[in-house]
């Protein structure tokens, strides 16, 4: 594979590729991002295949072009995608070619180093980092992809757009699953130093959990566009969002109105359930209805 040096540009860094012309954008922007999203998917097309489902950070900058509370929207370093239908390695065989042999089409996916993918713009000399997932990946086996391709997004913008609950839901089985393994390697010195790669992720998907779950709080509250809580499809997911409120740790007043504010937003969205009410004291019957209601006794 072609080895790769990024450079400071005075406005941002660029990866040069060795012996190629070709220079990534490592901080594109929102428009470039969303033509990337476009000519992938028109490029996947022309060989016969559906496009890939847009997610993550780009995916909540489409839905809420102006940022949370219209604070803008968070810097993007990759267009981010899940194929519902091919592993990652699948997906290189059939669309990714090498810098050097590029077709010049707009769309086209160039593969370098250890296995990282670009997309070209416009057929120029630029492109952007593209990150594929699949149900293959450790970190992404929370991701709903069971559920029927028409509710887990629609086509927006001329691509396929994760709906916000199900990119909410794949972000959350991602900071899990994560968490497990950033746990598992803080105590080995051998790993420290991925560890602290993880751990940065880690926090990028917490703030995006935290824009997520605005933005379908927000949806759910005006517009009714919720999930029921009995879904058995996100099961899995209502476990992980258990797992994101245990992770507000403290007793102090602001982690308690911070939990409390998540919990209330995650029942109106519909992935979580409060727990019933302790039963009344000093009185038989009504601790008896509890129980029986606990249990689902009739």
């Amino acid at each position: 594979m072609l080895q790769y040096q990024d450079v400071w540009t005075g406005s941002g860094y660029r990866r040069q590729i060795q012996g190629c012309t070709l220079q990534i954008v490592l901080q594109p922007t929102d428009s470039q991002h969303n033509t990337a999203a476009l000519q992938l998917h028109n490029y996947c097309s022309f060989f016969g295949h559906d496009g890939p489902v847009v997610i993550g950070r780009g995916c909540h900058n489409i839905w809420r072009p102006y940022g949370s509370a219209s604070r803008g929207t968070k810097a993007l370093a990759a267009l981010e995608v899940f194929s519902l239908d091919k592993p990652r390695e699948t997906f290189i065989s059939i669309f990714a070619r090498d810098p050097n042999n590029r077709q010049y089409l707009p769309g086209e996916v160039v593969v370098y180093g250890q296995g990282e993918m670009a997309v070209c713009l416009d057929s120029s000399e630029t492109a952007i980092p593209l990150v594929v997932y699949s149900v293959s990946d450790p970190v992404m086996v929370d991701f709903p992809a069971h559920v029927a391709g028409g509710t887990l997004g629609n086509k927006h913008l001329g691509f396929n757009l994760c709906n916000p609950i199900y990119a909410l839901v794949g972000v959350l089985g991602q900071w899990t699953r994560m968490r497990m393994d950033v746990a598992q390697l803080m105590n080995n010195p051998a790993h420290y130093q991925w560890c602290m790669q993880l751990e940065g992720r880690l926090r990028l998907l917490e703030e995006d959990i935290n824009d997520y779950r605005l933005l379908c709080y927000s949806q759910a509250k005006l517009d009714g566009v919720k999930v029921s809580v009995d879904n058995d499809a996100l099961a899995v997911a209502r476990r992980n969002v258990v797992t994101y409120l245990r992770s507000f740790v403290g007793n102090d007043a602001y982690t308690e109105g911070e939990r409390e504010l998540a919990t209330s937003h995650f029942v109106e969205i519909g992935l979580f359930e409060r727990p019933p009410p302790p039963p009344p004291q000093h009185n038989i019957q009504g601790q008896i209805a509890w129980y029986q209601a606990q249990n689902r006794m009739s």
